[in-house]
């Protein structure tokens, strides 16, 4: 029964794993990075929809999984929007409206935290 336990867990690992490494694993939804969905705003004006995500976050992929794999949600994000998938922990730097964005991770000091 305890091998049987082990198995499972670990086939589940794996599965997720491999899951989250798929480029399918993105949904229906037609990502774009910010610079793309810029160019396409000048020709035809939508608002931007951020999806603000880390590698790590549980519920980023469950969001991944339902909400923008469905067929109906996605398209509506598609048609009326342009949706801009961002990952929270880049060191990148954005170039957004002109201005060069740099993301700052909020720390907060250990004394503070204890």
């Amino acid at each position: 029964m305890k091998h049987l336990l082990i198995t499972i867990i670990v086939t589940t690992f794996i599965t997720n794993l491999a899951h989250a490494q798929n480029p399918e694993s993105d949904g229906l939804v037609k990502w774009l990075s910010f610079k793309e969905a810029q160019e396409l705003n000048k020709q035809a004006p939508k608002p931007f929809l951020v999806d603000i995500y880390t590698d790590w976050c549980g519920w980023c992929k469950v969001m991944m999984r339902t909400t923008y794999s469905n067929p109906n949600i996605a398209g509506y994000i598609n048609t009326y929007f342009y949706p801009v998938k961002f990952n929270a922990e880049t060191k990148d730097t954005i170039e957004f409206d002109g201005q060069n964005i740099t993301l700052q991770i909020l720390t907060i000091p250990n004394h503070l935290t204890n």
